[in-house]
């Protein structure tokens, strides 16, 4: 469990009122919003539902601003981390605001490096924890946030900004997610490598041999370091990879369920369908025909809406 961070100060407004009403400004419609930075999504929720950050790939911070009185949370995740919130209370006039970042690996190792380096017993556990936005880390989101206003600042301050965020995070609870996170995922990285070369071929047989084969690694040494990185095995990862894909392609108004077994590497139909079904609660079938009666809305609720697909949309 992911310590927390200190209260707000009593007096004067919140530092994460200042959160939610640059977040609120900056959001057009319900669901997810494009943000003025290139892999920023601003999302808004005005009912009740649960929110997936699904399989995010690229390293990233998450924040969500809850209605009412309750703090900001955020979570560093990454190399297919995923992140669920369930979204209890929210309402047109209290609604639930949050942000998908991508972060730079690279930056977080040069900034992780003038700091003095990674931290020797620098180990996370499990899957991504949530941990409390303190003042100082809110008000640095928010001077990011106002840095997107204009071209000039977008293109002066908004780096410096969004540094400045990395920083804060090195100082928190979550520096040895981030720093082992930005260690594994970095540009020539073999976890990074494997991730890349899974998108490209997800169609195609996708062995933990196969795998290590690309990135010169012995299976048991893939295995091991690829577990570290994404909290599942390489066969966990491809599996849930294949079928969130396929959630995908329904989604888009695809309904052959052999086609699109076949499109993301199932030799056999039945074995596909009797996942789909594991992870979902219904068949593909099934899952197809009420997108396609629902127009493509919520027809299964823990489908939940994609956040780093609108995220990294560029």
């Amino acid at each position: 469990m992911a310590r927390v961070a200190a209260a707000f100060p009593i007096g004067g407004p919140h530092a994460s009122e200042r959160l939610r009403f640059e977040l609120g400004r900056r959001v057009r419609a319900d669901g997810v919003n494009i943000g003025q930075w290139p892999g920023l999504a601003i999302c808004r929720f005005t009912q009740s539902i649960e929110a997936r950050w699904n399989a995010v790939e690229r390293l990233s911070v998450a924040i969500l601003v809850p209605a009412g009185d309750r703090r900001p949370v955020y979570a560093v995740i990454g190399g297919g981390s995923r992140l669920d919130c369930r979204i209890l209370k929210a309402s047109c006039s209290q609604p639930v605001l949050g942000l998908l970042l991508e972060i730079d690996p690279q930056v977080v190792r040069s900034v992780s490096a003038s700091m003095g380096g990674p931290r020797p017993a620098a180990r996370y556990d499990g899957e991504p924890a949530l941990s409390v936005i303190d003042v100082e880390m809110t008000d640095t989101v928010v001077r990011f946030l106002e840095s997107l206003s204009t071209g000039a600042d977008r293109h002066f301050l908004a780096p410096l900004r969004l540094q400045e965020i990395i920083y804060r995070m090195l100082q928190r609870d979550q520096r040895s997610r981030l720093e082992q996170l930005a260690a594994s995922l970095a540009v020539g990285g073999p976890v990074a490598e494997a991730l890349d070369y899974i998108d490209r071929n997800l169609a195609e047989p996708l062995s933990v041999e196969i795998l290590a084969a690309q990135v010169c690694l012995s299976a048991s040494a893939f295995s091991r370091i690829f577990r570290q990185v994404t909290d599942r095995s390489p066969y966990q990862y491809v599996k849930e990879k294949r079928l969130d894909h396929a959630r995908r392609f329904f989604d888009d108004g695809r309904v052959g369920v052999a086609d699109v077994s076949r499109s993301v590497g199932y030799r056999s139909v039945s074995h596909f369908i009797k996942e789909f079904r594991n992870q979902f609660g219904v068949t593909p079938g099934g899952y197809a025909e009420m997108r396609t009666r629902q127009g493509g809305l919520h027809a299964v609720a823990r489908a939940g809406p994609d956040l780093q697909t609108a995220a990294l949309s560029r």
